[in-house]
């Protein structure tokens, strides 16, 4: 994938229902794609 000014991802990966994710600052914590996607909290 490239961006609009021209510089690339080194890799993409795409989650959808019913993966989990975890944010970087706090990787203890867990969240449902689903849950990102639909605009509504764990």
């Amino acid at each position: 994938m490239t961006a609009p000014y021209g510089w690339r991802y080194i890799s993409v990966e795409r989650f959808t229902p019913p993966a989990f994710v975890s944010p970087i600052g706090l990787q203890g914590a867990s969240i449902p794609v689903a849950a990102l996607l639909s605009g509504t909290g764990p």
